[in-house]
């Protein structure tokens, strides 16, 4: 969620979210210049670029965006000083933001297609491609308080309603930053006539040629009450769909609620599905690109938005908010950080093959830097800005450094394939039936350093250590980059054999719900000789509509005093731990739990990366002859000042390629350099330092 109006041109998930939740807790509801010579650029494989019907194509996948904010009245000398401006700083995707958050009339809304128009031209004529931003089920009325045509006046029955079906989720300014104290904002309800009336607009947008529509706000959104929408039309279709009765309370124990909170995931799908077909009817070469805040947390939850319900033709723009919104990550905590990693790493899984684009959102160059090296170490693609505002940058130099740095090297970063040995599935219907209506579950730390800082942890229980699957998942993320081991997030919705079979060894952390194929699917990953970690007590007690099965679909030994047990599986096997290590260690560190998973992993060959106990993040990708390191430095953050530090990480790598070439370092700002190496017994051995972040080609024998 983002600025929504060219008029303050702020935005961020996080005020929005924050109001939401303490809301919910209140009432009850729980260089530039690089050496070419050295360049890490390696042939394009079939990764880089995907073919159409759903698969992202190559301007989509090796997109380095920036946003622009832009009025009607600009003339065109000033849209090309801007244009001019972002294309030297190696931008290839610009968002554009104009008025289109807003109740136009007809007249209005044909002179914010001939203004668009005309700025898409002059995009394109300087080799930019244009995303243009239009929020989906979020309409505001300017001057709404005195005007007397508005969104709500004119349609309250497109409105959105509370789950008491009374109260409409609308509001006038005040309760959410981005809307002025005298605008109106209704929230629309994608299953009344505004669906026609939305796709109507869509289709006229998509005739200006755009090369893709940025959706925005996609939500049942709980500012003004919880639970919606329970209008008319929403419950119609509900139980024309389902065969079931509205649900009359918010009871996770009654299973028409259950099929509630999933339906509002597949009814947001379908309605952003039938505005991708509508531009493309008219324009089928025009992408639509949807921007989703959940992420891997509760709001999947609270607000109905996930994409793992998505239909494949839809791609993703991942609002991965950082934990201020007054310093982004500078105040952070290295845990903080960490679950910044992980998250970017949740986007790159959950994103199956479309496009990867993440807000990076910095403050000062450093934060700014590893944050979006963070990024990139998940093969997402950087949307540059400022916190909090979207159309700005952190720094001009800072963004040409950074962009120029990727497009040197954008092969070796998104054109190679992930060598990780370690994926962790994650369980969309676990989260929602077992943390059900907690809010949260983003950030660990609690309370800001300073009252006046906008942050994500305001209470006790929006810290994710107090969520229960969530915290299983995050923590074993934690332990696995604590131990140099890298890793993959995969969504147990979203799998299938061929995936599963990359890895080594799958966990999966207090999954309690799960469907009988999902089980068989990762049963059969066992068989064909995979290590299989299942975790937490209640393991598959429930299906994946959230109802008990009364017993576990794995042999959980309840007698065996929480420790982990062995048990063969085909050529494979699977490890039943009845206990929540991940969880136990994002709480209090516990090295037992740590070293236990260790050995798990090791049993199946897979080591650490990093020998040492360093704070050093990697992560691996190969190309078939090469293979590429990110390696990031987290030795530095939680302290004040915020001084990044080098360290020198010693890499110990499996190396079964023959000879080696050369190892390459690179880092922005810096000339790529080669640095000595050994190869011994099927390990490769050489140090790196890293001050912030640093990319690493070991070159395979030509």
């Amino acid at each position: 969620m983002e600025m929504y109006s060219c008029r303050t041109q702020i935005g961020s998930a996080i005020s929005v979210t924050l109001v939401l939740w303490l809301a919910l807790i209140l009432s009850g509801v729980p260089s530039v210049g690089m050496a070419r010579t050295l360049s890490l650029q390696v042939p394009r494989t079939r990764a880089s670029g995907f073919t159409p019907s759903g698969m992202s194509v190559d301007w989509l996948r090796n997109a380095r965006i920036a946003g622009l904010g832009l009025h009607e009245t600009a003339s065109d000398a000033i849209l090309q000083e801007e244009i001019d401006q972002l294309v030297s700083q190696g931008v290839s995707v610009v968002e554009v933001d104009s008025s289109l958050s807003d109740y136009l009339n007809e007249a209005d809304f044909q002179t914010e297609l001939d203004f668009m128009r005309r700025a898409i031209d002059l995009c394109h004529k300087k080799g930019l491609k244009v995303v243009w931003y239009y929020p989906s089920m979020e309409v505001i009325t300017p001057e709404g308080r005195t005007v007397s045509r508005t969104m709500k006046r004119d349609h309250p029955d497109w409105i959105q309603k509370n789950f008491d079906r009374k109260t409409m989720n609308s509001f006038l300014g005040t309760l959410a930053f981005w809307v002025e104290p005298n605008d109106e904002s209704s929230w629309m309800c994608p299953n009344s006539p505004y669906r026609e009336y939305f796709y109507q607009r869509v289709a006229r947008l998509a005739k200006t040629g755009l090369d893709g529509l940025w959706l925005d706000v996609p939500l049942f959104n709980s500012i003004v009450g919880k639970w919606p929408c329970a209008d008319p039309h929403c419950v119609r279709k509900f139980e024309r769909e389902t065969g079931l009765s509205f649900p009359t309370k918010v009871d996770f124990r009654d299973p028409a609620f259950r099929r509630w909170v999933l339906w509002r995931h597949e009814t947001i799908a379908e309605f952003l599905k039938g505005a991708h077909e509508a531009g493309r009817q008219v324009n089928p070469d025009m992408r639509t690109v949807v921007e989703v805040v959940s992420c891997d947390h509760m709001i999947n939850t609270l607000e109905g938005l996930d994409s793992t319900y998505f239909s494949r033709d839809l791609d993703i723009v991942w609002e991965v908010d950082a934990i201020s919104d007054t310093t982004s990550m500078v105040h952070a905590s290295k845990d903080d950080w960490l679950t910044l990693m992980m998250v970017y790493k949740y986007c790159q899984g959950a994103s199956e093959r479309r496009s990867r684009w993440v807000f990076t959102y910095g403050y000062r160059d450093d934060d700014a830097q590893l944050t979006m090296a963070s990024a990139l170490a998940a093969q997402c693609n950087p949307y540059e800005t400022r916190i909090p505002q979207m159309v700005t940058t952190v720094g001009h130099a800072y963004r040409s450094r950074m962009f120029h740095w990727i497009e040197q090297h954008n092969d070796a970063i998104f054109g190679s394939r992930s060598a990780s040995p370690v994926a962790i599935a994650y369980s969309p219907a676990s989260r929602d039936f077992v943390d059900g209506t907690q809010a949260g579950g983003f950030y660990v730390s609690q309370y800001p350093p300073n009252p006046a800082f906008r942050w994500w942890v305001l209470a006790p229980e929006l810290s994710v250590v107090y969520a229960d699957y969530l915290a299983e998942y995050r923590g074993w993320a934690m332990m696995l980059i604590d131990r140099h081991i890298p890793f993959d997030i995969v969504t147990v919705n979203q799998i299938d054999a061929s995936t599963l079979g990359q890895y080594r060894s799958v966990v999966l952390p207090s999954a309690c719900a799960l469907s009988n194929a999902q089980r068989d699917l990762l049963v059969g990953y066992a068989n064909r000789g995979g290590n299989l970690i299942v975790t937490g007590p209640k393991a598959g007690t429930m299906d994946e509509t959230g109802a008990s099965r009364g017993e576990s679909l794995w042999p959980i030994r309840s007698h065996s005093g929480g420790e982990p047990t062995v048990h063969p599986s085909g050529s494979g096997r699977i490890v039943c731990w009845p206990d929540k290590p991940g969880k136990r260690w994002l709480k209090a560190k516990d090295v037992s739990v740590r070293d236990t998973a260790l050995g798990l992993l090791g049993q199946a060959g897979t080591k650490p990366m990093v020998s040492g106990d360093l704070p050093i993040y990697v992560q691996v990708y190969e190309d078939g002859k090469n293979r590429y390191l990110h390696l990031l430095n987290y030795g530095w953050v939680g302290k004040q000042p915020l001084v990044p530090t080098t360290i020198t990480a010693p890499v110990s790598m499996p190396w079964t390629q023959g000879t080696v070439g050369r190892v390459v370092v690179s880092e922005p700002g810096l000339e790529p350099r080669t640095i000595a190496h050994s190869l011994r017994s099927g390990q490769l051995f050489f140090q790196v330092p890293v001050r912030i972040n640093a990319l690493v080609m070991v070159e395979g024998s030509k």
